[in-house]
This record gives C-alpha cells, sequence and structure tokens, in this order.
C-alpha cells in the first residue's frame, strides 16, 4: 500500500466528514471530533458529538465517558461515508492479499492507526476544526474493541489536544485506576 496516497485520501475524508457534520448541524455545538478504527479489522470511520447530545445522555457517574468516548457519540459513522467506504474497501482488499498472515495484519493495522493520528495532529497543526469552528475542537483516535494502554491514551491525547481538554482528559485518566480498585 502507498501510504503516501493512503494519508492524502484520509485527509480529504477526514476534513469533509467533519465539515458535513458541522454544517449540517448549526443549532449544534460540535466540541469533539475523532478517527476510528476496529481492531479485528479495517473499517475507519469518524465520530463526533455536541453539547447539546452531551448533555441529554450524560449523567454524574460516566460524564466523562460520555464527554470523550468515541463509540457514545451522536454523530459515530456520520460524514463522508463514501469516501472512508473506499479507503475501507481498499484496506479490505489488500488485506485480503494475506488471509493467513497475523503478523502482517498486525503491522499493517499499526500503521493504519499511526496515519490516522498523524492526519488528526496536522489538521489540529494547520488549525483545520478552529478555522472552520472559531474554537478548540477536542480530538482522539480510538480502537473499538480493545483498550489502548495508558500511557499509549496518554500520548494520543497530548498530541491532537493543547487546549482545555487535554488536561480534563488527563484528569480523567487519574480516576481510572481509582475506579478499578473500587471494582
Amino acid at each position: 500500500m502507498d501510504f503516501n496516497e493512503f494519508k492524502k485520501q484520509l485527509t480529504l475524508s477526514t476534513k469533509q466528514a467533519f465539515l458535513e457534520i458541522y454544517n449540517q448541524n448549526p443549532n449544534e455545538e460540535i466540541y469533539s471530533f475523532a478517527l476510528c478504527n476496529n481492531d479485528s479489522k479495517i473499517s475507519i470511520h469518524p465520530s463526533s458529538n455536541s453539547l447539546e447530545y452531551f448533555k441529554e445522555v450524560s449523567d454524574d457517574d460516566d460524564f466523562y465517558y460520555y464527554k470523550y468516548e468515541p463509540s457514545e457519540w451522536k454523530y459515530e459513522y456520520k460524514g463522508a461515508e463514501e469516501l472512508f467506504n473506499a479507503i475501507n474497501d481498499n484496506c479490505k482488499l489488500i488485506v485480503e492479499t494475506h488471509d493467513d498472515d497475523e503478523d502482517w495484519f498486525y503491522n499493517f493495522q499499526q500503521q493504519i492507526n499511526e496515519k490516522c493520528i498523524e492526519v488528526l495532529e496536522e489538521l489540529k497543526n494547520d488549525e483545520f476544526f478552529k478555522r472552520e469552528t472559531g474554537k478548540e475542537i477536542f480530538l482522539n483516535f480510538s480502537v473499538i474493541d480493545e483498550d489502548l494502554n495508558k500511557e499509549k491514551q496518554k500520548t494520543i491525547i497530548e498530541k491532537l489536544n493543547n487546549n482545555h481538554y487535554k488536561d480534563d482528559y488527563l484528569n480523567w485518566m487519574k480516576s481510572w485506576d481509582k475506579r478499578r480498585k473500587v471494582l
């Protein structure tokens, strides 16, 4: 796979997805955007949330989870669906040629995930989201069906956010160990 071409397609798809969500919902305050992938297959998709939806679904016990978990956001799998389907179909064709090689798949999946993070980081550094919305947006990369280790998740959040969301998320992370001890 030509990962430079993949990254160009992913950047275009990411921009289009965000703009579709943002422009099609002018009465909602969009505060977050993420790229997500599935651990067991290549299935890249965008996810985004609005403050209005977050306030509607969150509760005191899981406040931060609903605020920061892309799988709980209103606009999961929304935006630039055709472009993301084309990317995923291309990846699936490549994966099929290495059907029985788990090590190859793992390395390929890791490269895909790294490109997703790179695209979000470059768009953040180019101020794409801030230019479009006039404000900071929480950015994340999530892997469905896999809990990223805490250090890797922290690194992702620090790369993608240099705003109040970063500090808020990192403070929430401190509570993860405390919750596990209670359970």
